[in-house]
Parts: structure tokens; C-alpha cells; sequence
């Protein structure tokens, strides 16, 4: 009967499992090419995240060589004291440096001690003997009878500021400059002492050869100011009493100079 049964039934096919092949698409290779720089960026985000305190020096560390950089540049912390210091560019831009006179040859030469920007470095030198930079006044000559002995005088330990026009051709161990000094009645005004001693009486102007041909701006104003200085105060209060058409001349020669000058 089981054997009549097991040979009536049918016999099925055993199922078989369908083996399908994966094929790679362009979709795939797409998202790892973006999965590479997403994991890069993570891998930078997660170090900053861990070195926050060392990145927060970097903008000092930067501002700090900066300014060390600057500071050597325009040579914040140096003295000078020698001619042969002194950067070229300084000489041929007229800078302008700060000092004190302390002594005047006989031939109108001054002994200036530069005094730079930062003096708090030099302020804790070890050497007793600083060195003083050879300075002339730049289109005047002294009177050695009347000039040198007033600045010997009157001068000593003055604190001034000298713009560098040249070095002296005759001697390359002097400067040609600009001297200036404070105003005894406004702080913050300084006046031109080449031009002082010319208005006293105790210098003659004398241009230099080397800018007569040059349109120098520094030197065509300071040598405007030294023709200035030369000539007599004109009083025009005292003019106009004795002639009432001082006045009237004195306006019109000023609109003709005016005019020249534009």
C-alpha cells in the first residue's frame, strides 16, 4: 500500500538556489570618490578639534614676527654711530632721526648721539662710550666768529631731529641735514634751526651743487625756507602808518607771488 502511495505520488524537483552575479555600477564608484573627501575632512576637523589651544597662538605667533620684521626694517631698536651704519635707503628717502648735540668742532660740525625709537634697549647698554654721528648743517655756513661759539654755548645737550639729505662728498664720515628743534612756545611745533641761525645773523646760505639741477622736494622746500629766513622782517603795521598805499602794494605783491607759485 506505502509502495502503491510512494508511486503514485509525483515526484518534485528539488528547488535550487539562483546564484545572480553582482554587477559593479557607476553609482557605487561615485560614492566613494565622495566618501573619500568627507572622511578626509572629518580626519582635519577631529585634529583641530583636539589641538584647539595650539591654533589659537597661531594668529600671535604671526602678528609677533610681523612686527619684528617691521622693527628691524626701520631700525626701531638700533643707534647709529657711525655714518657706515646707516642704511642707503634711509639716506636717499631723508629720514628723520632724533638726537642730542653734544659738542660743536670749530669748523661747524656737530657731535650728535642718535637716540632711536625704542630706547628702552638702549637705556640698559653696557658700553660707556655710545658713539656720536658726525652732522652738518645742510645749506648754510657759520660764522665761525659769532655761529660756532653760540651753538658751543647755547646748544650742548639739545635734543634735535635731523633729516639725512646727503652724505657730505668732502668727508664721507659726515651728514648734510636738516635740523630741527622744539618750539619754546608750542609742544607739538618744531622749527628749522639751518634756518634760525640765518634769521639771527649767524649763518649765511650756501646751496648745495649736488641738488641744484635735482627737484628734490625736501630740498626745494627747505631751501625756500632758507631764502625766506634771509631776507629783513618786514614790519607791516610800522609800512602802512607811514604810507597808507603800503598796504595795498603789500596785498597785491602777495597775489602776484601767489599766482607765480601755481
Amino acid at each position: 500500500m506505502f509502495a502503491r502511495l510512494l508511486s503514485a505520488a509525483p515526484v518534485q524537483p528539488r528547488p535550487t538556489a539562483h546564484i545572480t552575479q553582482y554587477s559593479r555600477t557607476d553609482d557605487d564608484d561615485d560614492d566613494e570618490e565622495e566618501e573619500i573627501p568627507t572622511n578626509f575632512i572629518r580626519t582635519c576637523a577631529i585634529y583641530v578639534d583636539d589641538h584647539m589651544n595650539v591654533f589659537r597662538l597661531v594668529p600671535y605667533v604671526v602678528g609677533a614676527v610681523a612686527l619684528g620684521t617691521i622693527a628691524k626694517s626701520i631700525a626701531l631698536f638700533r643707534q647709529f654711530r657711525h655714518v657706515s651704519e646707516i642704511p642707503k635707503r634711509f639716506i636717499d628717502n631723508h629720514v628723520q632721526l632724533a638726537g642730542q648735540i653734544r659738542h660743536c668742532h670749530n669748523n661747524g660740525t656737530l657731535d650728535v648721539e642718535h637716540i632711536p625709537i625704542g630706547n628702552l634697549i638702549e637705556a640698559l647698554r653696557l658700553t660707556s662710550n655710545p658713539g656720536f654721528l658726525k652732522v652738518r648743517l645742510a645749506g648754510i655756513k657759520l660764522e665761525e666768529v659769532v655761529g660756532v661759539p653760540w651753538i658751543q654755548a647755547e646748544c650742548d645737550r639739545r635734543y634735535i631731529w635731523f633729516r639725512m639729505l646727503r652724505v657730505n662728498p668732502e668727508n664721507p664720515d659726515t651728514l648734510d641735514c636738516i635740523i630741527q628743534t622744539r618750539n619754546p612756545w608750542f609742544a607739538f611745533k618744531k622749527d628749522c634751526f639751518n634756518a634760525e641761525l640765518v634769521r639771527e645773523g649767524l649763518a649765511t646760505v650756501t646751496p648745495m651743487e649736488e641738488f641744484k639741477d635735482c627737484k628734490d622736494r625736501e630740498y626745494l622746500k627747505f631751501m625756500k625756507q632758507l631764502r625766506k629766513a634771509e631776507q629783513p622782517k618786514q614790519n607791516i603795521f610800522v609800512r602802512v602808518l607811514r604810507s597808507p598805499l603800503t598796504l595795498w602794494e603789500y596785498l597785491k605783491n602777495r597775489r602776484q607771488t601767489r599766482e607765480s607759485e601755481v
